[in-house]
């Protein structure tokens, strides 16, 4: 058969995209106008996402966006959406990557596309059910947080959006339903979680349930009694099924081993998990020696200060001596958020001597939302894109006595300044194209924030010797062995537990047992911190052997953070650019002195 050039191909793959598209809006406006016009591509892209996303639209706070519709979850749903990233995917091939302008927006979508094309191995949506990323906390607890409400037409828009939830719980249910029949199943204690949290939402408090974020946010006696009939009637109905069919259904058949490679295709997927998400090639095996040498390190640090700051000699004594402080815990959970504050206040105010420039949207401290409380963490929610709404960081209060001032500070640096806040604030404030304002990579992202905590160690925000400890139990380091050795090496639930009991200071049993968990349903996610710790380190190392003194760390920060979110390779070939054109500037002096002579 006679090939098709690549003019002939590029025409076919724009046709075949806008019936895609067409049947839907006006989506084919977007289309490029040229071979090599990448910000058309971007735009198609994007605007093809929240079109499929709605609901995730309204959360980034993406402008002329539809406030009543939520995505087809379904798995035709899910398809269709494949389909375009499909034939966007054929467009970007055909570019010729000498003649585009923004070289770097190419880099982002290839990379983006890539990631979503290489995981579909891995039919997550077939399994997505954890006490992490289920549903009614990623997607709606965000949404209920950044709906527009307040007046009637945005009140009318939620009324309708919110109607349409149980459609998507049923979609959700089917889909874990059909994996559940196909060999994809969660371990049995991701289930056991979601089920305390679904008893939550179906017999809990109206006013402490996700669903019923947007009342709270509006004045209207009528909306609010709208909103909690559409809970009790429509969503909990909804909710009730789910739960049991994850009881009698699923948990008796729910997956005895916590290793991925006991799903279909499972040691593929957790290789395209570690390649999409970490952003590398690197091996399950190299990640798990290097999480060994790095947690060895880690070890001699933690008995120096810990001699140093309690007089102990070994790791268990530290542990036991560090747990049973009384001056590291709180007493309540205001004193948690208030003291959040004040450190978040203080590292602001030193950013000047870091940064070259200053985020505009602000963050501010929430206590982590009841019904996370259960199996979630502090986390970090960028600000919408509109400026409508802040950025928060959420901030774990429950138990107070269990919280310590080390982990409260540590997490502060990491979510709020100098960490998550100013890495998002500069991908969203500083790019040129709307793409890059939302493309982002955990592996990056983490690097930074794990790097600030480090960073906030050298600019001396730590209250104490006591807090600076929190900052080296580094329990994402331990994640590079335990997981590893869950997905690739065969380890049972009992032997991770141990493992990371005997290298973390911090950690109980239960919190141990809850690291495993989380890293049995959702692979990868926790080794991007000590993944993106080793990059970051190298990336800062590779430009300090080169420049010496001349090392500017205001330099640095820039080169990372001024495009947002970009790959590994990207980042490293500007690091040595940087490192290039001072050599020969230097030269370049040299040669001129030498002639002067």
């Amino acid at each position: 058969m006679r090939q098709l050039n690549s003019r002939t191909t590029f025409v076919l793959i724009i046709f075949s995209l806008f019936l895609l598209l067409a049947g839907c809006n006006d989506s084919s406006k977007s289309l490029p106008e040229s071979e090599n016009d990448i910000s058309k591509l971007a735009d198609t892209y994007l605007q093809s996402y929240f079109e499929h996303y709605p609901e995730r639209a309204t959360i980034e706070g993406h402008t002329d966006t539809n406030h009543t519709d939520l995505s087809d979850n379904s798995s035709q749903g899910i398809a269709r959406f494949e389909k375009i990233q499909d034939s966007i995917w054929e467009l970007l091939l055909q570019m010729d990557t000498t003649a585009i302008t923004d070289y770097p927006l190419y880099v982002k979508l290839k990379d983006e596309l890539e990631a979503g094309r290489s995981t579909r191995i891995c039919n997550t949506h077939l399994w997505n059910m954890n006490t992490q990323n289920a549903f009614f906390h990623t997607i709606f607890t965000k949404l209920g947080q950044r709906q527009p409400v307040g007046d009637e037409a945005s009140r009318q828009a939620t009324l309708v959006r919110w109607k349409k939830i149980p459609q998507y719980i049923r979609n959700d249910m089917a889909n874990n339903r059909l994996g559940l029949e196909l060999g994809y199943a969660q371990h049995r204690e991701a289930i056991e979680g979601v089920l305390e949290q679904l008893d939550f939402l179906i017999t809990g408090p109206i006013e402490k349930n996700n669903f019923y974020l947007p009342a709270l946010r509006d004045t209207s006696r009528v909306f609010q009694e709208e909103i909690s009939r559409i809970i009790i009637e429509k969503i909990r109905p909804e909710l009730e099924n789910y739960r049991q069919f994850l009881k009698n259904d699923y948990l008796p058949n729910a997956r005895k081993s916590i290793g991925i490679t006991a799903i279909p295709e499972g040691a593929a997927c957790y290789k395209a998990y570690i390649q999409s998400i970490l952003g590398s090639d690197i091996t399950a095996d190299s990640l798990h020696k290097k999480g060994l040498q790095l947690v060895a390190e880690r070890h001699k640090k933690l008995i120096e200060l810990g001699e140093k700051v309690y007089g102990v000699k070994s790791l268990r004594e530290l542990q036991l001596t560090y747990q049973s402080d009384p001056q590291i815990y709180f007493n309540s959970r205001e004193e948690i958020i208030k003291h959040a504050r004040e450190k978040m206040e203080q590292a602001e105010k030193i950013l000047p001597q870091i940064l070259t420039y200053l985020p505009k949207s602000k963050v501010e401290v929430e206590p982590l939302p009841e019904v996370e409380e259960f199996a979630g963490g502090p986390h970090y929610q960028e600000a919408s894109i509109d400026g409508s709404q802040p950025a928060i960081f959420y901030m774990s209060t429950t138990p107070p006595g269990k919280i310590s001032k080390g982990y409260t500070e540590q997490n502060t640096f990491h979510e709020a300044y100098p960490g998550h806040h100013v890495e998002a604030s500069y991908g969203r404030e500083l790019s040129k194209h709307p793409f890059s304002q939302f493309y982002v990579r955990s592996g990056y992202a983490e690097a930074w924030a794990i790097y600030a905590e480090r960073l906030s160690k050298e600019l001396g925000l730590y209250s104490s010797e006591k807090t600076e400890l929190e900052s080296l139990f580094f329990p994402q380091l331990t994640a590079l062995v335990f997981e590893t050795g869950i997905h690739s090496k065969g380890w049972t639930r009992e032997e991770a537990v141990d493992y990371i009991l005997s290298v973390d200071v911090a950690f109980d049993r239960p919190v141990a047992e809850y690291l495993v968990d989380r890293s049995a349903a959702i692979p990868v996610n926790l080794m991007t911190y000590g993944f993106g710790w080793m990059q970051i380190s190298k990336l800062k190392t590779m430009v300090q052997d080169c420049l010496q003194d001349k090392f500017d760390l205001k330099k640095f920060h820039s080169i990372y953070l001024d495009q947002g979110t970009m790959p590994w390779s990207y980042l490293e070939q500007q690091v040595t650019d940087w490192c290039n054109v001072e050599k020969n500037v230097e030269q370049t002096e040299i040669v001129r002195k030498h002639t002067q002579q």
